[in-house]
């Protein structure tokens, strides 16, 4: 397991207690919601807290390009079950 420290920061503290009850009303624990989102902002997962036109793109397509064969696979069962109804007469 990798070695572990208490970090500290400086943050409004009724910003700071909204985050906490936040957490709390998810049942998520706070310290693990703030280092996942270290490690989101380590891989590039989060682009400086800004909104980047052309990560948010790339994104995008990333994800349509794993929806795309489920779409396809819908697709070709709409078209076998009215197939089915028509011939059934449903």
């Amino acid at each position: 397991m990798r070695e572990t420290r208490s970090a500290s920061f400086r943050i409004d503290s009724e910003q700071w207690d909204k985050f906490i009850n936040k957490a709390k009303e998810n049942n998520t624990d706070s310290s693990k919601l703030l280092r996942d989102w270290i490690d989101a902002y380590l891989s590039d997962s989060v682009i400086n807290n800004q909104t980047d036109d052309n990560y948010l793109i790339e994104r995008v397509s990333q994800i349509e390009a794993k929806i795309e064969p489920y779409d396809t696979t819908i697709a070709a069962l709409s078209e076998r079950l009215a197939k089915l109804e028509k011939d059934l007469g449903i």
